[in-house]
């Protein structure tokens, strides 16, 4: 890539590393599912009243889990759509006595 600055690139020669819209989204709901994580966390925790140990294992590990599933799950989706083929130019033809007379 010498001689061309990341400008200069074209859509078709987009790096893996530009973030596209389903990574956005991804990295969206992580943070809102973290922030929903702790909050749940704490709330369970702080509660006394109604204590069970599986439903609140369940719910603190669902609620730290889907900051990592999600994006994850919705990563795995982006990537396996296809991506289009970086487009080359046509080949040069020769030129044939058709061609010439006109």
């Amino acid at each position: 890539m010498t001689g061309m600055s990341a400008l200069q690139m074209t859509a078709n020669d987009a790096s893996p590393l530009m973030p596209t819209v389903w990574e956005g989204i991804a990295a969206g709901s992580s943070i809102a599912y973290f922030v929903l994580a702790v909050w749940a966390t704490v709330a369970i925790l702080g509660s006394r009243e109604n204590f069970s140990l599986p439903n609140t294992l369940a719910l603190i590990l669902t609620a730290w889990f889907a900051p990592v599933l999600g994006p994850i799950l919705v990563l795995i989706t982006a990537y396996r759509q296809p991506r289009p083929a970086p487009t080359t130019a046509a080949p040069e033809t020769t030129a044939t006595p058709e061609r010439l007379s006109h």
